[in-house]
């Protein structure tokens, strides 16, 4: 397992491919995960167990802003904000951060 790698994961394929364009392909590992589904979540979490076992260091950058007027804020859009922003942080932390058994 390499010590010197990094995993960037995000839903969005353009985004997560510049990393390993500037940090170089053989030290980035790219995944496509959606941080609002939790067998995303899941998947990364097994990716990152076979290819790199425990991780030194976890750093969650994900979130969504949907600028609407307060009065017309949906239930779907706060779901999805939630999803995002809490929801998907955390057990993306919870998955990522304690050791593989």
């Amino acid at each position: 397992m390499n010590s010197k790698s990094t995993v960037v994961a995000g839903r969005n394929p353009k985004n997560i491919e510049e990393p390993r364009r500037e940090l170089g392909s053989e030290r980035v590992h790219v995944v496509l995960s959606d941080v609002s589904s939790l067998e995303d979540i899941h998947a990364l979490g097994a990716y990152v167990k076979q290819h790199l076992g425990n991780i030194d260091l976890l750093h969650v950058n994900a979130r969504i802003s949907i600028l609407e007027p307060f009065d017309q804020v949906t239930e779907s859009s706060y779901d999805l904000t939630f999803a995002v922003n809490k929801k998907g942080a955390f057990f993306t932390v919870q998955r990522l951060a304690l050791p593989f058994g």
